[in-house]
């Protein structure tokens, strides 16, 4: 007698987090609808909604949820998909943290359930936002505004964007993150779609620029001050200018940098560091020539650390 086995195994497709409808309340929140692809259907699907230090804001089972957002502010949107039999010990909880998900034991798509996210960004209604991303050496960056179409609203090299520029509840920011050598084209422009870049000739640029744009979403209050928003190359690094415009070549400098105030590196005679966890960077810096202590006035917020793939890998 032939006896057919079925072997469960602890493998996952990467899952996509789809963006759907946002909204708006009085409160200075945001609501915004995710789905996800590419789940294995034999699996329980959540969604769970963090802010970007990974603690959990609120949890839905399925795989399509809508979420409000406490306040104004950036968020993640988080896919898990587990193994009922096995669940992720501990499950995700309220409070709790993304890391401590599966911590102990369990199958469950642990190898992207912290990576692979869906930037939220809360805005106040007439806020201008700056979004920066750092380039690998040879490499340029091209801000993108878009519609939830893909049809480009505004480009620019700067990453501010403005109601003028079309920023709205509904829009997206992309980056393009392109080899200077090896462009792709067309590239962006205003008037025409993400989803036209490099489909004359390829070039090398990364390949989430079309499909993990960064969420705007608005809530009707009125603030002056931009907000920045960070999403650093993985591997790449923070530059260290202390006054802000003058570069530093860091020289006889020692630069310690700190991550929500706890220091996380302390750096000799060069003003570059290479983050690996979000979060809020500030750095000082004591000049042993001159005995003089250098405070930064710049907070570097790191929103979304993002795998920039060179494409000659």
């Amino acid at each position: 007698m032939i006896h057919q086995i079925k072997i469960k195994v602890c493998f996952l497709l990467l899952l996509g987090i789809l963006v759907g409808s946002f909204s708006q309340n009085m409160w200075g929140q945001c609501e915004i609808t995710v789905s996800t692809s590419n789940s294995n259907t034999d699996f329980v699907q959540v969604l769970v909604l963090a802010d970007t230090d990974g603690t959990i804001i609120d949890i839905m089972n399925g795989n399509s949820a809508t979420f409000t957002t406490p306040s104004t502010g950036s968020y993640n949107v988080h896919a898990l998909n587990y193994d009922p039999n096995n669940p992720p010990n501990p499950l995700p909880t309220i409070g709790g943290t993304i890391p401590q998900v599966g911590a102990i034991s369990g199958c469950f798509n642990s190898n992207n359930f912290a990576s692979d996210i869906k930037p939220i960004e809360c805005l106040c209604n007439v806020e201008p936002i700056t979004a920066s991303f750092n380039a690998q050496d040879g490499y340029e960056i091209i801000y993108v505004l878009a519609d939830v179409s893909g049809l480009i609203l505004a480009t620019n090299t700067t990453g501010m964007f403005s109601a003028a520029d079309g920023l709205a509840d509904d829009t997206f920011i992309h980056a393009l993150h392109y080899e200077m050598a090896n462009p792709p084209s067309p590239l962006p422009m205003v008037g025409g779609n993400v989803s036209d870049v490099g489909t004359v000739t390829v070039g090398c640029f990364n390949a989430e620029f079309v499909t993990n744009p960064l969420c705007i979403l608005l809530s009707p209050a009125s603030v002056e001050v931009p907000v920045q928003i960070i999403r650093v190359c993985d591997g790449n690094a923070l530059f260290a200018s202390l006054d802000g415009t003058t570069p530093m070549d860091g020289t006889g400098i020692t630069f310690v940098w700190s991550l929500d105030g706890n220091i996380v590196a302390t750096v000799e005679n060069s003003p570059y560091f290479s983050p690996n966890e979000i979060g809020n960077y500030t750095v000082t810096a004591f000049n042993e020539l001159d005995c003089t202590t250098y405070a930064g006035n710049i907070d570097f917020e790191v929103n979304e650390i993002i795998d920039c793939q060179d494409c000659g890998q």
